[in-house]
């Protein structure tokens, strides 16, 4: 809160000991000692993507899916790397001899920890329950409306006009009236 009265040997000591712990997760634990994601936990990911996106083309959205299963897999892989970690760090002789003195954000032990909030009554999980129902039988991730527009949209052209025509440096000052006519007649070439 006060960075003129830290102790900079206390701030260096924490930033190298979050460098080493970052440096164990992601470099030091092989993948090869991990099991792999479980193929049914992906497909049942793509099974959420909608299957009819007509306005999107197939390249685009085959790139997407590449990059969601990418990023799926490096946050598998990295959490458990983390996961194993955190278990060994709760020996200190581990501790110790790995050069980390303190763990951010320590996990908590199974069992160690009791809930603190205020538990919610019936009716209200029931509430719950029945916006979640509604919310995911009613929400869709794109209008097939708006993705139509955006494909003819794109096709037309008509992603270059704007609804205000702006004047380049180079045009002399005009009446506010002209202005004005000048901006309607845009506006209404835009609409048509």
């Amino acid at each position: 809160m006060h960075p003129q009265n830290a102790d900079p040997r206390r701030i260096n000591a924490r930033r190298v000991s979050y460098n080493r712990y970052r440096q164990y997760v992601e470099n030091e634990i092989s993948v090869d000692v991990i099991a792999p994601i479980r193929q049914y936990w992906l497909t049942h990911i793509i099974e959420l993507i909608p299957g009819d996106l007509h306005a999107v083309e197939k390249e685009r959205i085959e790139q997407l899916i590449d990059t969601m299963l990418n990023e799926i897999n490096k946050d598998y892989f990295d959490s458990v790397r983390k996961s194993i970690l955190d278990y060994i760090l709760k020996d200190e002789n581990e501790m110790r001899r790995l050069g980390i003195q303190q763990v951010l954000n320590q996990p908590i032990t199974w069992g160690d920890d009791f809930y603190k909030g205020i538990e919610p009554n019936e009716e209200w999980k029931h509430n719950v329950m029945m916006a979640r129902m509604l919310m995911s039988e009613n929400l869709c991730i794109c209008s097939q409306a708006t993705l139509e527009l955006m494909r003819i949209w794109r096709e037309k052209d008509y992603y270059q006009m704007f609804l205000v025509l702006l004047p380049g440096k180079e045009v002399k000052p005009i009446s506010l009236q002209s202005f004005k006519n000048q901006q309607t007649n845009q506006i209404d070439k835009v609409r048509g």
